[in-house]
């Protein structure tokens, strides 16, 4: 997917395997401690140290996100969301761990919004108002600077919890 090919590109999305010396439903009650099995998180877990993760669990596969924290006033800090799928293969469990630290939808909303921000900026070429031009584009390019390095440091992390994390089961 094309989409999926510039995130990758951009570090803003990444895909890493892990062979793990350990039994599925173990790895599961393991995953289970650090996160709640719903997206929607509740007061009480919110204080909670332990639970790092709201998401869904499945057969062979989870995806879960990291829980919103101070009671709904960071709405607007970066969401990574975090896929995981396992099988078994011979007495290792392999798991293909897929970070994504920002939406499609969000990607895309704010490719909207730059793309119209440009256009304004051609318009007003057109009329020579140089000014308002070079304001905007630096507006532009600073936005999208600040918030690729959040997401990507925020990738970062969750990678390095999540390695220490099946480093721990074993």
């Amino acid at each position: 997917m094309l989409l999926d090919d510039f995130l990758k590109k951009h570090q803003l999305k990444d895909d890493f395997y892990t062979n793990l010396n350990i039994d599925k439903e173990d790895f599961i009650k393991k995953i289970k401690v650090v996160t709640d099995s719903s997206f929607k998180t509740d007061y009480f877990l919110m204080a909670s140290d332990k639970i790092k993760y709201v998401g869904n669990f499945y057969q062979n596969s989870m995806e879960f996100r990291e829980k919103e924290s101070g009671f709904g006033f960071k709405t607007y800090q970066v969401k990574t969301f975090i896929n995981l799928s396992f099988k078994n293969m011979n007495d290792l469990l392999s798991v293909k761990t897929t970070i994504q630290g920002i939406s499609y939808f969000r990607f895309l909303i704010n490719i909207t919004i730059m793309s119209l921000l440009l256009i304004y900026c051609f318009l007003l070429l057109l009329k020579l108002n140089i000014l308002p031009v070079l304001l905007i584009l630096s507006l532009i390019y600073f936005y999208l600077f600040l918030a690729f390095k959040k997401i990507k440091a925020n990738l970062k992390k969750i990678k390095k919890e999540l390695s220490d994390l099946y480093r721990s089961m074993e």
